[in-house]
């Protein structure tokens, strides 16, 4: 399928642990809590993650929905809300490929972050409240997104206002850093982004 469509192999879950090291392994993530933190509602990824898992001979996915606000269900009919849930779910199924039995805690938020590079600071915000008192503790957090220095000079006029947002998102981070959270951006699948917001 790949190969006719991309000229290139598909890489199986597989083939992903086995260039990982962990082929042949089924309990990596045992204990551990993974969050993903996205916009917008998603009502069949704990269908779709059960096809993916089961097709990949993974355990059964151990999925904790909760919601920040109030998100509205992705429409298939929203270009940017289509995305957003291609990407949870990408997300998803590669955390579970590398991690099958971790806890996957999908944090559904109502702002959709992924727009701009100021809007970030939503999600850089929910990630620094994941350090409080949370029960079970999260381990690790992914993004799936990204922006480069250039979007945030653009987006808020100059370098140095861009440079001031970046560091506020980062105090953010840095702070679930410092309570022992992994955090990850799952970010490139479709090859660098141009640093212009146009």
């Amino acid at each position: 399928q790949c190969q006719a469509q991309f000229g290139t192999p598909c890489y199986d879950a597989d083939v992903l642990r086995e260039i990982d090291g962990l082929a042949g392994m089924r309990d990596e993530g045992q204990g551990a809590v993974v969050a993903l933190i996205m916009p917008y509602h998603n009502p069949v990824l704990l269908h779709d993650l059960d096809v993916y898992t089961s097709q990949a001979g993974l355990p059964a996915p151990d999925l904790h929905v909760t919601t920040v606000g109030h998100p509205v269900t992705a429409s298939t009919g929203n270009f940017e809300q289509t995305i957003a849930e291609q990407e949870e779910e990408l997300d998803a199924e590669m955390i579970l490929t590398m991690a099958p039995r971790a806890r996957l805690d999908l944090i559904e938020t109502q702002q959709d972050f992924s727009l701009t590079p100021d809007a970030f600071g939503y999600a850089a915000d929910v990630l620094r409240h994941l350090t409080d008192d949370r029960r079970p503790a999260v381990d690790a957090a992914s993004f799936s997104l990204g922006s480069s220095e250039e979007n945030y000079a653009e987006e808020a006029g100059s370098t140095t206002a861009g440079d001031a947002v970046i560091r506020q998102q980062a105090a953010d981070v840095n702070a679930a850093i410092g309570a022992g959270i992994t955090v990850m951006a799952a970010t490139g699948d479709s090859g660098a982004a141009s640093s212009n917001l146009a």
